[in-house]
């Protein structure tokens, strides 16, 4: 592994853990084993450092839910979607790049605001593109009614982000919870004549 994929990876650990202000420099140099001036020589600083990591994340959760929805083609749509809802839990308790993505999506550095949200609008948006392709062949086959699937993409990323709000400030009871008594309401609404 390259220097600076290194210092990345140490550098996402600790703004998962600490967030971008409590993170330091010279704390992850130091678990890297470099010294602070080298970071300088891969990154222009904080900020850059930050960013890259934000893109590397944001590219390897895409992957990752479009990998979900592939390997999971064979079950109905019902189960793929809550499955991914509960892939989005199993994700961030076991990836510090989903605790990374879910802390800065809702809770941006205050500096760095208007280019984290960007990029997460950007990351949103092809995630909403492929979920439309997804539904929209479900609408073709007849398994959604009712309702196009650009509206029902919508409906699903609400939920979604209403479920991770939960898990970023309640926890995994309160998501399970949370996931529990919405799914039924959400599934009749966007599979309903």
């Amino acid at each position: 592994m390259s220097t600076a994929a290194r210092i990345q990876q140490v550098a996402l650990e600790h703004f998962a853990v600490h967030g971008y202000s409590g993170a330091s420099l010279s704390q992850i140099a130091e678990d890297v084993g470099i010294k602070k001036p080298s970071i300088y020589a891969h990154f222009k600083g904080k900020e850059d450092l930050f960013l890259h990591v934000l893109d590397e994340v944001l590219h390897e959760e895409y992957q990752a839910l479009i990998q979900y929805m592939h390997d999971h083609s064979h079950i109905t749509l019902e189960e793929r979607l809550h499955g991914v809802l509960d892939y989005q839990l199993h994700r961030y308790e076991q990836s510090e790049a989903a605790k990374f993505l879910l802390r800065v999506s809702f809770i941006p550095p205050k500096s760095l605001c208007d280019q984290v949200s960007e990029k997460v609008y950007a990351h949103i948006d092809q995630w909403e593109q492929a979920l439309v392709r997804t539904l929209q062949a479900s609408c073709d086959q007849g398994e959604l009614r009712g309702i196009g699937a650009a509206h029902a993409a919508s409906a699903f990323l609400c939920l979604s982000d209403g479920l991770q709000i939960e898990l970023l400030y309640s926890g995994k009871e309160r998501y399970q919870r949370r996931l529990n008594a919405s799914w039924m309401v959400f599934w009749r609404g966007i599979s309903s004549a």
